[in-house]
């Protein structure tokens, strides 16, 4: 058993007809896989879980990935071994928070974009971390040489 939780942003703002057209396309697929799940969509940004064999999960992953409808693809967490299902009776469960804008949605609204914006930020931290590692392990790399070069 293998599941995943990730954001991702819409390429263009979706309707909520859009919206409920992905979800029955998916639920369709994820009954026909043994794949279960839940969507959270705010208009903008997809939070989804997805859970069941791990063949299933890696080949549905490649999917999503390449599905031009959303980028910027953010894997928060993926877990795998003998786990119970989260939604063992859903096989992709929506809730479009974008049909209801109201106050009481808005910590969840906020939650998934703030949780999105952070992922961003620590993918630009990660990539100047590792920009910054290479470039001090070749100049003390260069300078060995030229300290064995001189010898």
């Amino acid at each position: 058993m293998k599941r995943v939780r990730y954001v991702s942003r819409f390429r263009e703002n979706m309707s909520p007809a859009a919206i409920q057209a992905l979800a029955r396309e998916a639920s369709e697929f994820n009954s026909g896989h043994q794949i279960t799940g839940a969507l959270l969509a705010t208009g903008q940004i997809f939070f989804q879980m997805i859970e069941g064999p791990r063949q299933e999960i890696d080949a549905l992953w490649s999917r999503i990935k390449a599905d031009p409808r959303h980028v910027d693809v953010v894997i928060l967490s993926s877990e795998e071994g003998g786990l119970s299902r989260l939604c063992p009776d859903w096989s992709m469960k929506t809730i479009d928070l974008s049909i209801d804008a109201s106050e009481a949605t808005l910590p969840l609204r906020t939650l998934i974009q703030l949780i999105f914006d952070q992922h961003k930020i620590i993918d630009s931290a990660v990539e100047a971390l590792e920009k910054a590692t290479w470039n001090m392990l070749l100049k003390a790399e260069l300078n060995d040489m030229e300290r064995i070069a001189g010898m």
